[in-house]
C-alpha cells in the first residue's frame, strides 16, 4: 500500500492527465503553498509507529517546498527506513 505526504505546495503545471485534475475543476484543489511541517512530521511518526509504512514526497509538485523543508522530510523519511520517495514533475 502506498501512503502519500502532500503538503499543499500548488503546482508549475497543469496537465489534464494528472488525477488532481478533476479536483481542480471541482474547487477542491488549491494552489496555495500551505502546509504545517510539525503537522506533517507529527502524522508521519504516528504511521509509522502504527503500521511500519514510509510514506513518499508528493504534491502538487514537492519540488517547489522550502529546500530546507524538503531537507527535513526526506532525512525523516530516511531515517525511518533508509530509503524514500518523492513524486516529481522534474521541471522545477
Amino acid at each position: 500500500m502506498a501512503v502519500i505526504v502532500k503538503p499543499i505546495t500548488g503546482c508549475n503545471l497543469s496537465c489534464d492527465y494528472c488525477f488532481q485534475d478533476t479536483q481542480r475543476k471541482v474547487g477542491n484543489y488549491t494552489t496555495r503553498r500551505d502546509y504545517d511541517l510539525d503537522l506533517i512530521l507529527g502524522s508521519i511518526n504516528h504511521l509509522h509507529e502504527e503500521t511500519g509504512i514510509i510514506p513518499v514526497i508528493h504534491g502538487g509538485e514537492p519540488l517547489l517546498l522550502p529546500k530546507s523543508d524538503l531537507e527535513v522530510l526526506l532525512e525523516r523519511l530516511f531515517d525511518l527506513g533508509s530509503q524514500t520517495g518523492i513524486q516529481t514533475n522534474g521541471l522545477t
